[in-house]
């Protein structure tokens, strides 16, 4: 017995199989460029030879490898040596003896990304670490900076020598000098900041100036301004310190309160339930106060007690 093939299938072709083609190329299209690109940029040059493939020259257009020097928008496998980059850039691996790098305009690595400048917006998936930074850096860890000015953000840490600007931290905020404002997920610290600082346990320093508020404390060598916190403690306090439990300093200008306000010099108002201050110019309001410099008969008071 023989078996014949049906005749459409011999003298004609197939309108469904036609119509696959153009439908499996538009749905592999995005898959095949990305391979095509990846091949490009490790075909272009490796970072170790700091060559690469620029578009229609090398130092303008679109780029790949590792140009030292590029205007346009490049992608690289990873940085080494580069001396300036302008324009968009993307690298997938972190760089390597890449300190003296210049950037501007749009840089991200996808596992990180270092240099001597970053100027404009630096996207970081685990660090961003430079000299100096103008604009916008993000890390997915963390950025660390000598000088920034602009806006920095880590989802661990922010670490710099000075910042100017706004620095945000899932944990914390470390920088010697801060003038803006610094937020920490667990705490704030610098040498001199100026500004607003947040900690959601504390903020310390050595110089604090403007709005301070700690979850459990706020301490320095000297506050001005309004320091809120579980705890306040200065050598040496202007403004408004509100504790809820303990206010500790050698000496205070203005209004402060805790259940227990110790001072050596209190000047202005102190609230609490037992106000302390050897030496009193002022009043005290509280369940017992004790003013060391007032005579002896007045120098246990409940309620209020004063000295001017």
């Amino acid at each position: 017995m023989t078996h014949s093939c049906p005749k459409h299938v011999l003298t004609e072709r197939s309108p469904i199989a036609a119509n696959h083609f153009p439908i499996a190329l538009s749905v592999n299209f995005p898959w095949i460029l990305a391979a095509i690109t990846l091949a490009i940029i490790l075909l272009a040059g490796s970072p170790s030879r700091g060559g690469g493939l620029g578009i229609p020259t090398q130092r303008v257009g679109l780029g790949f490898g590792n140009l030292e020097e590029f205007s346009g928008l490049r992608f690289n496998f990873s940085d080494r040596n580069i001396n300036s980059m302008t324009g968009l850039h993307f690298t997938l691996w972190s760089p390597k003896d890449n300190d003296s790098a210049l950037y501007d305009g749009l840089s991200v690595g996808l596992v990180g990304t270092t240099g001597d400048r970053f100027r404009g917006i630096a996207i970081g998936g685990v660090g961003i670490g430079a000299q100096k930074i103008t604009g916008l850096a993000i890390g997915g860890i963390g950025v660390g900076a000598d000088d920034v000015t602009g806006a920095v953000a880590g989802l661990v840490g922010v670490g710099a020598d000075k910042i100017t600007g706004f620095a945000f931290a899932g944990v914390g905020v470390g920088v010697d000098d801060i003038t803006g404002i610094a937020i920490g997920g667990v705490g704030v610290g610098g040498n001199d900041i100026t500004g607003i600082a947040i900690g959601g346990v504390g903020v310390g320093g050595e110089n604090l100036t403007g709005i301070l508020l700690g979850g459990i404390g706020v301490g320095g060598s000297s506050i001005t301004g309004l320091a809120v916190g579980g705890a306040v403690g200065a050598e040496r306090m202007e403004g408004a310190c509100l504790s809820l439990a303990y206010l500790k300093g050698i000496s205070m200008t203005g209004v402060g309160t805790g259940a227990y306000t110790n001072l050596e010099h209190a000047k202005g108002l102190t609230i609490g339930i037992f106000n302390r201050a050897q030496v009193l110019e002022g009043v005290q309001i509280g369940l017992l106060n004790y003013a060391g410099n007032n005579p002896a008969a007045t120098r246990w008071t409940p309620g209020i007690n004063c000295h001017f």
